[in-house]
């Protein structure tokens, strides 16, 4: 490990202990952990298992409870999920928060997921599986989750090593993070299990006496325990530097195998312990004379502890001498019993603790050392009291370990950190947000501040308000409150007034309003109260010294004013105008980089002559439109001008002018802050905060959790389970449902599956929690209850219960389809068939007979879909054949961070192409907003951008047609006029091969050229075509003066050489069917022209880079896709070369397991491409002829060469997708029951 690792973030749960405070509670108190199980908890166990004795352990008190709404997780899936995976969640956040950091902060950066690897046992509660099965089960989602909530872009690794997975997990992501695979990385996961008595009787680990005692006489094995650890750490270097509050120091460590020394497969060796020890110093340059304290994995077992004592002593021979200098040791399990895989977690922070502390640490119930443990003849010493550390003028250091049953060794080096106290300001005002979800929440967080600081009588202010600023986000009750001592604090909060914030007016204007000039002593109160202030203006006062610019005392108002201005700018308050006589409009010149500083102070003249202009400013009072909404902000308490305008209010009642009027007690600028934020605005608090100051013993409770737990039935009960005769129904047919009973049938199927006491029949399927996969659930339990069969778009475009109660009424009745005004055209009249082909033909005559095609080189290139997988290869041809410089728009909080995703995306892709970073350049932005989400600094970069390439887009076939409306049509209408108005030369639009699809009325099959758009085709029920269709229209008829080139792509296949694909392959319907047919093992000679229509990423990124960088002026659509794509005949070989086996059998037969595989209660979540098929009825489609000969032609003048080897391909497909575990060979799942571990 070449690099110390600072561990900023903390948060655990084990029992009696929710945090690192009441941990250390424990261990100050000498409390051991072990507990009966709760009586929820044993109900639960009992309920679904019978009822017995359950072992001695150290349990947490409830694994039942989670805040779903603060995770965006529907009820349903809640439920389901694996206690560990909600766990995982609640430990990730508040490690996060622990860590002085937001969320939002971290979104779309690379930081790692470490986490460890163990199955749960909660699966063993349900009956079945559902479609909801794979994802809340799946061991490898505890990382999957947090990454996805927290949108963290780093590895994410399940590790199990047995007992030293947690110890792995860390060091593996301090590796990562010193490779510079992440910036950050969590470590953490959750251990629980519950035992019966009856069952430790027969395992030789287990205390027979249900006691701990590692290292003692009386030690005759160990006790379960459970607990959940979360740390988050970073390079020590950037922690530093960024001002990241710090727990320890990780110096580095190391980790090892026992290999062949061990005399069993499960047998310690003192041997290997011994020299991980010693190359855990080696790799740190750690001198073992200043190792004082080793945290122990001591279990407590007969052979285990003797075997590591050996080790230990073994390690230090030769380096203490004599007592005084002897390393104490001793083990966390003598409190918490053991974690099984996160026992190196639970042994870290007991160190961490000993060494914030200062503190040794006791081992728990020692009184005689085991008669194979010589403590005499060792410099190692069981530490049996409580004993101050002494540094001896070094920095404390300890060890750490953690040896797994499986033989991986891992110890770690500590060392403590202590960080700078920074000395607090006098007569500063300080400003604390307080708030919660509901009056009730917002209540309880005011609550515990209250407590916190009666707890903590010498709390720092600041870091209290910098701790609490960070972790709550905007809430819908809040309290923001100004105070500048403990004792105003104490009285503003026994003093609560909790109010909703207002819904600002969308077009709402801001003026900033400059009063006049202030005395000297007021300007010396102001900048004494506000300590952002009194810095920025001492900052820019020093700039203009080194300018030799001198400021003259009148000056100084100005200076006030412009610094104070700035600072509200930089915490969101951005003014429309600065209203301010001579001084305002120079301001406006100044902020805005108009002016320099010299310009301006020239120009300011004698700022104190400087008279108040009433009747100016009630000229601009009156001019105020009374349609329009105004906030007023005054940045003074005083002065001739706030005089005029309370007048002026007084006598006008304006309801559209609303007024920020701060008074001279507390900081000008908070008091703008705190009120701006009251009315609905949106403030950047960050601006204020510290994260140096921020306090790690504070933890707010800002989650409101819930009970999820399924309601069991007894596990041994009948084996075969039957629907319910009440919710069977024979002979629907006949039409005997009413509307009535359809209505309750349908909403007992949504209770059912939302998890739901009731649903309101007019509510919305997924406003209520429900997802793509709790819909084929639905669909499933329709079909089979009602014996009707609906369509899988029918969930998205009839998604309350009264719509689709009508629609199968609709069914039921047999009615017929009627067709839509689009079904109503006539058939492609002949004439118009051959005039296409003709104009056809001639467009092919004039290609070839054409001079070569121009080629120009863009020099600022905007390009949107940027981190997609066709967008990273476009962006890597482009940067390899032109110069331009490349800027994509980035969803993402700020700049910084889209540049970020941006750069972090392309380098996972490509992590060996070296290329000038400064040409790649990300911004924040979103092309579903008019002004495309563009900050004032974004909207600079993009001046002088002759080429756009607009690729971002929503893919799925199916979903809410608004939603993907949004995206596909509105955000191209956005890109498009934005092209135009700034000037832009060369416009590339993205659209799909699937435009030539659905059906064309009373038409079989028919031509579809690069001119072709709209043949009156109906796309049925599939939202995306249809929204492609109008983009593109859109395009073609707006166009004005812009170069538009078409690029109509077909499939996208993984990489040619590598068959490298994008992350969501289980959504590709290639290989979907890819993966189906692996899967299903048969195959028939019938299908063996079957096509699978890709083309390879990068064949498709060079293509369209071509034709872009040309200037095509007899053809601008193209369309790029495999005009010959791989069938199953190219396919199958390669499946022989890989050992993967299709048995040829007939038609009939291959056609019954079909159905067979589609019939499975958890086809969506095995194979999402059946479960979708299954349930998507396609109107009679047209079969369209996808031309490509004026695109081919086009491709050769340019000297383009389409060809590749399909076979080749076909096999480099194929091995991806075996590397990476998509698809796999003869694996068929057992069931096994386990409730044990």
């Amino acid at each position: 490990m070449k690099k110390e690792i600072a561990i900023i973030g903390v948060s655990m749960q084990v029992a009696n202990a929710g945090n690192l405070e009441e941990f250390w509670r424990l261990i100050e108190k000498g409390s051991t952990c072990f507990n009966e199980l709760s009586a929820q908890r044993k109900k639960d166990l009992f309920d679904r298992f019978g009822e017995g004795e359950i072992a001695v352990g150290s349990y947490i008190d409830r694994i039942d409870l989670f805040d779903n709404d603060f995770f965006n997780i529907p009820l349903a899936e809640a439920e389901r999920m694996d206690p560990e995976q909600r766990l995982m969640l609640e430990c990730a956040l508040k490690a996060v928060h622990n860590s002085g950091y937001q969320v939002k902060e971290l979104k779309g950066q690379r930081i790692g997921v470490f986490h460890t690897f163990g199955e749960s046992m909660y699966k063993n509660f349900f009956d079945d599986d559902t479609n909801l099965s794979l994802t809340s089960h799946l061991p490898g989602m505890v990382g999957t989750r947090v990454a996805n909530f927290m949108d963290w872009r780093g590895p994410v690794m399940g590790i199990d090593t047995t007992c030293s997975s947690a110890l792995t997990a860390l060091y593996t992501a301090c590796m990562s993070i010193a490779a510079g695979d992440c910036r950050m990385a969590l470590v953490g996961g959750v251990e629980l299990g519950v035992k019966y008595k009856e069952m430790n009787k027969h395992l030789p680990i287990m205390s027979k006496s249900q006691r701990c005692v590692p290292f003692d006489k009386d030690a005759d094995g160990t006790l379960d325990g459970e607990g959940a650890f979360c740390i988050l750490i970073k390079d020590a270097e950037a922690a530093i530097r960024d001002g990241d509050p710090i727990h320890a120091i990780i110096k580095g460590g190391a980790i090892n195998h026992g290999g062949a020394l061990i005399q069993n497969i499960s047998a310690p060796s003192p041997v290997s312990q011994s020299e991980v020890i010693r190359l855990a110093w080696e790799n740190t340059q750690t001198d073992p004379k200043h190792i004082r304290f080793i945290e122990a994995h001591g279990t407590g077992t007969i052979l285990g502890d003797p075997i590591e004592f050996m080790g230990v002593t073994s390690a230090f021979e030769g380096a203490l001498k004599n007592e005084e200098t002897s390393c104490a040791m001793s083990s966390v399990k003598g409190q918490l019993g053991h974690l099984g895989s996160m026992a190196g977690l639970a042994g870290l922070v007991r160190l961490v603790l000993a060494l914030k502390k200062k503190q040794l640490l006791p081992q728990l119930g020692f009184k005689e050392a085991n008669e194979h443990i010589d403590e005499k003849n060792s410099s190692v010493r069981i530490q049996r009291e409580m004993e101050f550390w002494k540094s001896e003028g070094k920095v404390r250091t300890g060890g750490v370990s953690s040896y797994g049953m499986t033989g991986t060794n891992v110890h770690l080096i500590l060392e403590e950190y202590e960080s700078r106290v920074l000395a607090p300001l006098t007569d500063r005002t300080f400003l604390l947000k307080t708030g919660g979800r509901t009056i009730a929440k917002a209540e309880q967080i005011r609550t515990y501040i209250q407590q916190y600081i009666q707890a903590h009588p010498d709390a720092d202010l600041a870091g209290l308000c910098n701790s609490v600023n960070k972790i709550l986000d905007d809430s819908e009750y809040h309290q923001v409150l100004l105070f500048k001592n403990k004792k105003e604090l104490v009285e503003v909060l026994a003093k609560p007034s909790f109010i909703s914030r207002t819904k600002k007016s969308k077009d709402q204007q801001v003026f900033l309003l400059i009063p006049e000039i202030l005395k000297k002593e007021q300007l010396t109160s102001l900048l004494a109260q506000s300590e952002k202030l009194s810095m920025a203006y001492a900052l820019r006062e020093n700039e203009l010294v080194k300018q030799n610019i001198i400021l003259p005392e009148s000056g100084k108002t100005f200076l006030l004013h412009y610094c104070a201005a700035e600072l509200l700018i930089d915490m969101g308050i951005s003014p429309d105008k600065i209203i301010g006589g001579q001084s305002g409009k120079l301001m406006s010149s100044l902020l805005s980089g108009m002016l320099t500083w010299k310009e301006a102070l020239s120009q300011l003249g004698d700022y104190s002559q400087e008279v108040f202009n009433n009747e100016g400013f009630m000229q601009f009072l009156n001019s105020l439109d009374p349609v329009v909404d105004y906030l007023l902000t005054v940045m003074g308490a005083g002065g001739e001008m706030l005089v005029v305008l309370k007048r002026w209010l007084h006598e006008n009642n304006k309801s559209n002018i609303r007024v920020i009027i701060p008074n001279d007690q507390y900081d000008i600028c908070l008091q703008i802050v705190r009120d701006y934020y009251n009315l609905g605005n949106v403030v950047n608090f960050n601006y204020l905060m510290n994260r140096s100051s921020f306090l790690h013993d504070l933890h707010l409770p800002i989650l409101e959790p819930k009970r999820f737990w399924p309601a069991v039935k007894p596990a041994f009960s009948a084996a075969v389970k039957k629907e319910p005769s009440s919710v069977v129904i024979a002979a629907v047919a006949g039409g005997q449902l009413n509307k009535e009973e359809i209505l309750t049938r349908i909403n007992a199927i949504w209770c059912e599956k939302l998890k739901l006491s009731f649903v309101n029949n007019d509510h919305d399927f997924f406003d209520l929690g429900g997802s793509s996969l709790l819909g084929l659930d639905v669909l499933q339990l329709i079909e089979k209850r009602l014996e009707i069969s609906l369509e899988y778009a029918d969930i998205f475009d009839y998604s309350t219960v009264n719509a689709q109660a009508e629609l199968i009424l609709e069914k039921l009745a047999i009615v017929t389809d009627v067709l839509s005004e689009n079904e109503k055209k006539a058939t492609i009249d002949p004439d118009r068939i051959k005039k296409r082909e003709m104009d056809y033909a001639d467009l092919l005559y004039q290609i070839g007979s054409h001079k070569d095609n121009k080629r120009f080189s863009p020099e600022r290139i905007l390009l949107t879909g940027g981190t997609g997988f066709l967008g990273v290869y476009l962006i890597k041809d482009l940067l390899l054949k032109t110069n331009a410089d490349i800027i994509c728009l980035i969803r993402a909080e700020t700049d910084h961070m889209a540049s970020e995703r941006l750069i972090f995306t392309f380098n996972s892709y490509f992590p060996d192409y070296i290329f000038n970073t400064g040409r790649l350049i990300g911004i924040k932005g979103d092309v579903t907003a008019s002004d495309l989400g563009l900050s004032k600094e974004s909207g600079n970069l993009l001046h002088g951008i002759d080429s756009v390439y607009h690729l971002a887009a929503n893919v799925r076939h199916f979903g809410k047609q608004e939603t993907v409306n949004k995206i596909n049509f509105e955000g191209t209408v956005n890109i498009l006029e934005w092209s135009k108005k700034a000037g832009v030369s060369y416009f590339n639009h993205f659209s799909t091969s699937a435009v030539a699809s659905g059906s064309v009325p009373q038409t079989k099959t028919v031509s579809f050229y690069e001119t072709d758009l709209d043949l009156g085709q109906n796309y049925g029920r599939e939202v995306y075509p249809l929204s492609k269709f109008k983009a593109e229209q859109y395009v073609i008829s707006h166009r004005a003066n812009l170069n538009v080139n078409v690029f109509r792509i077909g499939n996208i296949g993984g990489d040619s050489a590598t068959g490298l694909f994008q992350q969501n392959i289980e959504e590709n319907n290639f290989y979907q069917r890819l993966k189906t047919l692996s899967g299903l093992g048969y195959y028939c000679d019938e299908i063996l022209q079957h096509s699978f229509e890709t083309t390879p990423v990068d064949r498709v990124a060079e293509i369209v880079t071509e034709l872009s960088l040309h200037e095509n002026e007899l053809l601008n659509t193209f369309h790029i896709m495999e005009q010959d794509p791989l069938r199953l005949n190219h396919i199958l070989p390669e499946f022989e070369k890989l050992n993967i086996t299709l048995e040829k059998v007939d038609y009939k037969d291959f056609m019954e397991h079909i159905n067979q595989l589609g019939t499975r209660s958890d086809l969506a979540s095995e194979n999402t491409f059946l479960g979708v098929s299954k349930f998507n009825k396609e109107v009679d489609q047209t079969e369209f002829e996808f031309m490509q000969e004026a695109t081919r032609m086009y491709l050769d003048r340019i000297g383009v060469n389409y060809a590749y080897d399909k076979g080749k391909y076909a096999g480099t497909i194929l091995r991806y997708c075996i590397h990476i575990g998509f698809i796999k060979q003869g694996i068929k799942e057992k069931d096994n029951f386990i409730i044990n571990n």
